[in-house]
C-alpha cells in the first residue's frame, strides 16, 4: 500500500482480528476553542439566539474540533461543546425579539417588509407583505383589529396561520375576538392577495370578553 503524502505510520494495538493492522498518523493541526475564554463567549452567543425566541434550536459542533486527529469521544472535553451543554441544562430565557402586545403596533417597525421595507405598510400588489414579531407576556384572549385603506383583498396570518387565518378586503376593518395566543414569540404577516391595502393600524389588545 502506497504511504498517503505527508502522513507517516504508527502500528496501533488492538484486541481482536484487528490487532496487527496499520494506521496513517496525520500531522497534529493546533486544536480549535482551547482559550476557555470561548466557552464564555460561545454561551452568549448562544443566549442570543434562544432569546430570539426560537421554538426549535439544533445545536452542531460536528466541525469544530479536530476530529481527524483525536479521538470524537474527547470532543467533550473541549470548552464549545461543554458551553453547549451547559445551555441545554438551563431554562430558556425569555423572549425579547419583538414589539410588546398587548399594544398598538408600530408599523414602521417591521421584522420584514416585502418588497420595500422604506414604504412598509404598502402592499400594492399580491405578494407583498409585512411580518411583525410580537412578544406575549403571558398566555391570554386578545383582540386583533386592522384597519386598512385601498380596495385589495388582504389576508392576516398569525403564526403561519396555525393561530389566525384570516381573508377580507382592505378599507374594511378586520378584526379576530377572542384569539388565544400563549406566553412567548409569535409572527404576524398581512398579504396582499391583489390590489392595493395600505396598512393605518393594527392592533392587538385584551379581550372585551374574556373567554376562558
Amino acid at each position: 500500500m502506497r504511504r498517503p503524502s505527508g502522513c507517516a505510520w504508527s502500528r496501533t494495538r488492538a484486541v481482536g482480528p484487528w490487532a496487527a493492522i496499520s494506521r496513517p498518523r496525520l500531522p497534529r493541526a493546533r486544536p480549535k476553542y482551547l482559550d476557555p475564554r470561548a466557552a464564555t463567549v460561545n454561551a452568549r452567543a448562544l443566549g442570543v439566539i434562544l432569546g430570539a425566541g426560537t421554538t426549535l434550536v439544533v445545536w452542531g459542533t460536528y466541525d469544530l474540533w479536530p476530529t481527524a486527529f483525536e479521538s470524537p469521544d474527547r470532543a467533550g472535553r473541549y470548552p464549545l461543546v461543554s458551553s453547549i451543554v451547559a445551555e441545554n441544562d438551563r431554562l430558556r430565557p425569555e423572549p425579547t425579539a419583538g414589539q410588546p402586545i398587548p399594544s398598538t403596533l408600530r408599523l414602521a417597525e417591521t421584522t420584514w417588509a416585502w418588497p420595500d421595507a422604506d414604504r412598509p405598510g404598502k402592499l400594492e400588489k399580491a405578494g407583498d407583505l409585512v411580518s411583525y414579531n410580537v412578544v406575549v407576556s403571558k398566555t391570554q384572549r386578545l383582540d386583533l383589529v386592522v384597519e386598512s385603506a385601498g380596495a385589495g383583498a388582504m389576508r392576516i396570518a398569525v403564526d403561519g396561520g396555525l393561530s389566525l387565518s384570516l381573508v377580507g378586503r382592505a378599507g374594511q376593518p378586520q378584526s379576530a375576538r377572542g384569539l388565544l395566543l400563549t406566553k412567548g414569540l409569535h409572527t404576524m404577516v398581512v398579504e396582499s392577495l391583489g390590489g392595493m391595502v395600505w396598512l393605518r393600524s393594527l392592533s392587538i389588545e385584551p379581550a372585551a370578553n374574556r373567554l376562558e
